[in-house]
């Protein structure tokens, strides 16, 4: 498979591969431990910090790939990761009692 070639002559920008590269090792050990997570805590606890995966995915790439969301899915995102706050807290305070 041939790289192609950015304007300037160059390769196909080869930091931004080595980007998506470790981004991919990233998502793959995460989901690694999101397996391993169901050996020791409950369903419930794993379902809810599987689904912080969206709002952390998005800040990753915002970071790392310098995307850009819209507003909308950025307050999406605080309201997913918020609702997820709550139920993480409200699962914590009910395996202490």
């Amino acid at each position: 498979a041939r790289v192609r070639r950015d304007e300037s002559g160059g390769g196909y920008a080869w930091s931004k591969l080595k980007k998506y590269v470790v981004l991919a090792a990233i998502d793959v050990e995460a989901n690694y431990f999101v397996t391993l997570a169901f050996r020791y805590t409950s369903m419930t606890s794993v379902t809810l910090l599987d689904s912080a995966a969206i709002p952390f995915a998005m800040a990753l790439s915002a970071v790392a790939l310098k995307s850009k969301y819209a507003k909308a899915h950025v307050v999406g995102a605080c309201v997913a990761f918020g609702g997820l706050s709550v139920l993480v807290l409200s699962d914590a305070t009910a395996k202490g009692s």
